[in-house]
């Protein structure tokens, strides 16, 4: 998992073929609803 903040966005990038992350917390900088 690859994760990166730039500028208001925030971007996450998952490269494994097989394995998903449901429940990954990324931190935020800033409180708000993320999709």
């Amino acid at each position: 998992v690859l994760s990166y903040i730039r500028g208001p966005f925030i971007f996450v990038f998952n490269f494994h073929p097989e394995c998903t992350y449901e429940n990954y917390h990324i931190g935020a900088e800033e409180a708000g609803e993320y999709q």
